[in-house]
């Protein structure tokens, strides 16, 4: 374009009718419309800047270019392992130029795919699901292609399991088998699979923990299908089939144990029986004898068991044969049963013979020693030095000796001291040590020494190995004795100025008088002065000093008591310079004494302690006695000056209610014992409280600014002992290091022994100690002369089923009355006491004793006892546990009185309707006379009987035994006429009148006894006798009713020995009347049993000799009573010498089969 003016020109605007244009840098940029082919014309209009324009056109040609495809994804859904499926992915799909398209290419990532008549065929993957991706390309034939995509959802779909068959093999008859089928099971889902029935075609099959457990039929062998369905959880199940070969086992023969019975008197080739067996294949068997006695053989084929041997069998010695037989039969591998054959011999004849019960009593413990009972002791004081205790006291056998024992802190025996810890020392004299005290490394005892006139005290040295000092005493013999010819008691000990200061009593004849000796310790001589008796009362009356300390330098503080011009003990307070004489500055120089109580009551101090101090507050502790004569617990605060300190308790006094009780009660409390306790600082007490009879031993802590218990110390501040048996006083007490308090003294649980308590500081037992804290010391006695006299079995009260053995223990001319308990099973009775015995306070004048139970419980004993001028007869009533009831007689004991007499024997005794007979003799004007009497309940004489309660019979008669059957007192006895005797039996109502007596034939011998009466249901008495002749015998007399002897009864005599004596004791009734003997054969304990006709039953003892000698004691052996536990169960009561002394037993014995 052109400008005839030269303007410059310019596009100013253009058009096109096709496409789009613009004006771009004064040209015209023309976009043609999509896909638009042909002839475009462009509109533009010039201009010159001046005003002039013009338009023209732009001719533009387009020529056609093809276009490619327009393709769109698609999407197709099918199910898991579905057949393939056809999708039209075209229709979808366009092309610009509208060509003809067609799939030219097709892939799947999942599965297959092909082009079929234009259309995309898909194949899923097996087991397959999820999305699928087809991609594929269009072609429209001029050169134009696009890809696209189609997406196929394949929904899962259940697979089932596959359950693949299986195989096992396994033994015939062998234990079940456990098999995993399912190892081998697949399923194409993963599912859990699981064992959801099973069967088989034989045996039995069940399923334990998803797995197959099959047990094989019994004997069944080959091959075994189990079928079994397995479930996928998910509704899909498919079958399986386990094949289990099992392979065939040779079974053992089939035989269990057997028995058989032969005659005792069988012979060689008598037949015992066929031993059966079986086998499950038929096979053939042989039989062998493995073991047993050679008297038997069998045959190999056939199992006949037959006698080997001339009459081989002894029933009293071999009741009772084992064999062990094999038993195989001949398969392959041969099999063998091993069974046990039992052999009975039988004995159709053969006697019961007594067999010791060994679990009864005897075998468990032993005979028994009652010697203890003459055994007693206390321990009066102790120290603690080095680590180790020393308690002092004296043991008293046949006379008082001196008992040192030592213990450690750690509670186990001081083997340094003695070699085992204990020493005892007979000094010929009864001695008593009452005090010891150490200087660290000797010890010194004080103890009395009484030589049956006059009681001295006596220090004596030695080394803490417990060796008598060899260079001081008397002689040199470690000893000082006072030689005063009067009574004098130290009763404590303490050091000053390196001397040994010893404080006690001295009785002149009239008074006791306070007394003080000190001592060279190096050669145990007087020092200047001592001994020194004083008179602290001034008036002649009672002063005693119990204890003496130390607090500072080397004056001492002494307590005790002082009786007042009111007759009652005040307390007693002195503190004395080293010669004995009273400090200056305490009281005025006077002796303290106080009367606490206030009520002319008791009171005393026994125990002085605190610290060392040069200003030292002195605890004295004792006891105070209430109006209502109850003992209370107190102590004393006391300075240098006797000044009571104001802050200690109710101004310097504190009284402690240990019982609680608050003083109204009979018992009460007594400090023995006042200790500083150097790890709490404090003040430990000991004593003893309780009511009489059952004292107990306590301890308690108190504070020692205002005297009050300490709470964190046992139950408030006082500890009080419990479960120990007896009844236990305390004497002293020693604390050690570790604030461990070891109370001595004595324990009363039937007889008195030496007696420690050791209390923590925690109050408790320390239990390192005998492991429970405490023990009783058996001392050293002589073996005593025992003799068993009855047993009985308790039928009622708290104790039913236990025995309960009366005795007699002699030492020298003393017989002591003792009880042992015995429990159901025939073990000692611990519960009773310690030892299982008990002494009833009655010193016996001869040895024997009746004793009986009522049906109260309660046990009446009656026997004789020692008095001044003779003897007498005596009844006691004790409970179960052996203490005497109070309320029967006079303190439980019931003493005969017959004007003249001078000798009354009890010899028996038998209750009715709650009173009392007793039988025996009485001798007045040197002539024997038989006697009886009969008590009340209460323990008097019952008036409505004899002449007051008593009948002295006929001179020269004894009467010896009672039996009281319904309202009759049956008794038997003898009578005496120079040197021969006649048995004698009575009947008498119950107030006395005799209804018949009868006397025997005379025999020559005036040592007859009547030992037993009996009476059975038709009120015939039979009279039970040892008759004197060469041997000894026993005899039985039959009366009847009236009174005359029984002409039906044998008045046989019997000898129930194989040689010797026969000595009857006792003698009971069996269920059938027959009469069980008890007594001594030849020596040895003897049982023997007499029939209802009188002879002597010869199917009893050994060889049916009718009688039984027992074998269990090494020496004399005597059965004294017997209790009828049934018809073939005994319990006796026995005396054994053990080739030195008697002592006592009971036994159980069972009759059995001779030779069982």
């Amino acid at each position: 374009d052109s400008d005839e003016d030269g303007d410059s020109l310019a596009i100013s605007a253009a058009s096109a009718d096709i496409g789009s244009v613009s004006v771009l840098g004064n040209q015209i940029q023309y976009t043609p419309a999509a896909n638009t082919n042909g002839l475009a014309t462009v509109t533009y209009t010039v201009s010159d800047n001046n005003g002039g324009t013009n338009t023209a056109t732009v001719a533009i040609t387009i020529t056609a270019v093809n276009d490619a495809p327009v393709t769109n994804n698609d999407t197709a859904t099918m199910a898991e392992d579905a057949a393939p499926i056809l999708i039209n992915v075209l229709a979808n799909d366009s092309d610009e130029d509208g060509d003809s398209l067609a799939i030219s290419t097709a892939s799947a990532d999942i599965g297959s795919v092909s082009v079929l008549g234009n259309q995309i065929q898909y194949t899923p993957a097996a087991d397959d699901n999820g999305l699928a991706t087809v991609t594929y390309t269009v072609s429209d034939s001029n050169g134009g292609a696009s890809t696209a995509t189609l997406t196929i959802t394949i929904t899962p779909v259940n697979d089932e399991p596959i359950a693949n068959a299986d195989t096992a093999t396994m033994d015939e008859d062998a234990a079940p088998l456990l098999i995993d089928v399912l190892i081998n099971d697949i399923d194409a889902d993963s599912d859990n699979l699981s064992i959801t029935a099973a069967s088989a075609d034989s045996g039995s099959v069940s399923v334990v923990d998803n797995k197959l457990q099959y047990t094989p039929a019994a004997n069944t062998n080959g091959i075994v299908v189990v079928s079994y369905t397995v479930d996928d959880g998910n509704n899909a199940t498919d079958t399986g089939s386990l094949s289990i070969t099992i392979a065939p086992i040779n079974d053992a023969p089939v035989a269990s144990n057997q028995g058989f019975n032969i005659s005792e008197n069988a012979t060689d080739g008598d037949t015992i029986g066929s031993v059966s067996a079986s086998d499950i294949e038929n096979q053939n068997l042989s039989y062998t004898i493995l073991s047993g006695a050679p008297i038997f053989e069998i045959n190999n084929d056939s199992g006949l068991l037959t006698v080997k041997g001339e009459s081989p069998f002894d029933f009293e010695t071999t009741p009772q044969y084992i064999l062990s037989l094999a038993i195989t039969d001949d398969g392959t591998p041969n099999e063998t049963t091993t069974i046990n054959i039992i052999i009975d011999i039988t004995d159709d004849t053969e006697p019961l013979v007594p067999v010791e019960d060994e679990t009864f009593s005897r075998p468990i413990t032993g005979e028994l020693d009652l010697s203890g009972v003459f055994s007693s002791g206390e321990f009066n004081d102790s120290i603690e030095l080095n680590n180790n205790l020393y308690f002092v006291g004296f043991s008293n056998n046949s006379d008082k000796d001196i008992v040192i024992a030592s213990y450690t802190t750690s509670g186990v025996i001081n083997t340094a001291f003695n070699g085992d810890g204990v020493k005892v020392l007979d000094l010929e004299n009864d001695e008593q040590a009452t005090a010891i005290i150490s200087d660290g490394t000797s010890l010194f005892v004080a103890y009395t020494s009484f030589d049956g006139t006059n009681t001295e005290a006596c220090l004596l040295k030695m080394n803490t190995a417990g060796v008598l000092s060899n260079n001081s005493g008397d002689n040199n013999s470690g000893i000082h004795c006072t030689a005063l010819a009067s009574t004098l008691v130290i009763n404590d000990l303490e050091f000053s100025d390196n001397k040994i200061q010893a404080v006690g009593k001295s009785f002149n004849g009239n008074d006791n008088d306070s007394l003080w000796i000190k001592y060279d310790i190096s050669t145990l001589a007087y020092e200047a002065g001592s001994p020194k008796i004083v008179d602290v009362s001034g008036a002649s009356r009672d002063d005693e000093a119990f204890a003496i300390k130390n607090f500072n330098s080397s004056d001492l503080m002494v307590v005790g008591s002082v009786t007042s011009a009111t007759g009652d003990k005040d307390v007693l307070i002195r503190y004395l310079i080293s010669d004995g004489e009273n400090n200056g500055s305490f009281n005025g120089s006077a002796a303290l004494s106080l009367d606490l109580s206030k009520n002319n009551k008791d009171d005393e101090l026994f125990a002085i302690g605190g610290a060392k101090n040069t200003d030292f507050t002195a605890f004295a502790g004792g006891y105070i006695t209430r109006n209502s004569g109850e003992k209370e617990a107190v102590v004393l605060a006391i300075d240098k000056t006797g000044t009571l300190i104001a802050s200690f308790g109710d101004a310097g006094t504190a009284i402690y209610d240990i019982d609680s009780d608050s003083g109204s009660g009979d018992g009460g409390a007594s400090v023995t014992g006042v200790k500083y306790e150097p790890i709490k600082n404090g003040i430990t007490l000991s004593g003893t409280t309780g009511v009489s009879a059952s004292e107990k031993l306590f301890s308690a802590r108190i504070l020692t600014s205002d005297g009050s218990l300490d709470s964190t110390y046992g139950a408030s501040g006082i500890n009080i002992i419990s479960g120990i048996n007896g009844k236990q006083f305390a004497k002293s007490a020693t604390i050690d290091a570790n604030d461990t308090v070891w109370v001595s003294g004595v324990i009363n649980d039937s007889t008195t022994k030496p007696f420690v308590a050791a209390i923590d500081e925690q109050a408790t037992l320390f239990s390192n100690f005998a492991d429970v804290g405490y023990l009783a010391f058996d001392t050293i006695s002589a073996e005593s002369d025992d003799q068993s006299m009855h047993v009985l079995q308790l039928s009622n009260g708290p104790q039913v089923g236990k025995y309960i053995l009366a005795s007699t223990a002699k030492s020298n001319s003393i017989t002591k009355l003792v009880l042992t308990r015995f429990t159901s099973t025939g073990a000692i009775d611990t519960s009773f006491s310690e030892s299982g015995h008990k002494e009833i306070a009655i010193d016996l004048s001869v040895p024997n004793i009746a004793l009986v139970e009522h049906n109260s419980g309660s046990l009446f004993i009656a026997g004789s006892k020692s008095k001044t001028d003779g003897e007498e007869g005596f009844i006691a009533k004790v409970d179960q546990n052996g203490d005497l009831d109070t309320s029967f007689a006079s303190d439980g004991i019931y003493s005969t009185s017959i004007s003249g007499a001078e000798k009354l024997n009890l010899t028996d005794l038998a209750l009715h309707d709650g009173n009392v007979v007793a039988v025996g003799s009485v001798v007045i004007a040197d002539t024997p006379s038989s006697f009886i009497m009969m008590l009340d309940s209460d323990g008097t004489l019952d008036d409505d009987f004899g002449s007051n309660g008593k009948i002295i019979g006929t001179p020269f008669e004894y009467y010896e035994n009672v039996f009281i059957s319904d309202d009759s007192i049956f008794i038997g006895g003898k009578s005496v006429s120079g040197a021969s005797s006649e048995l004698i039996a009575l009947k008498l109502d119950s107030d006395g009148e005799q209804t018949y007596k009868y006397i025997g034939e005379t025999t020559i011998d005036s040592e007859n006894k009547m030992v037993k009466v009996l009476v059975d249901e038709s009120n015939k008495l039979y009279l039970i006798a040892n008759v004197v002749d060469t041997p000894n015998k026993a005899s039985i007399t039959r009366l009847l009713a009236s009174g005359v002897i029984d002409d039906s009864y044998p008045l046989d005599q019997y000898t129930l020995a194989s040689t010797g004596d026969t000595e009857v004791k006792s003698a009971v009734f069996d269920t059938n009347n027959n009469i069980v003997l008890v007594g001594m054969g030849n020596n040895k304990g003897m049982l023997a049993r007499i029939l209802t006709d009188g002879t002597l039953d010869n199917t009893f003892g050994a060889s049916g000799a009718g009688f039984y000698e027992a074998s269990q004691c090494v020496s004399t052996h005597v059965f004294t009573s017997i209790i009828l536990q049934n018809d073939t169960q005994v319990v006796v009561s026995s005396t054994c010498n053990d080739t030195n002394s008697n002592n006592v037993s009971i036994s159980k014995f069972n009759f059995e089969a001779d030779g069982a």
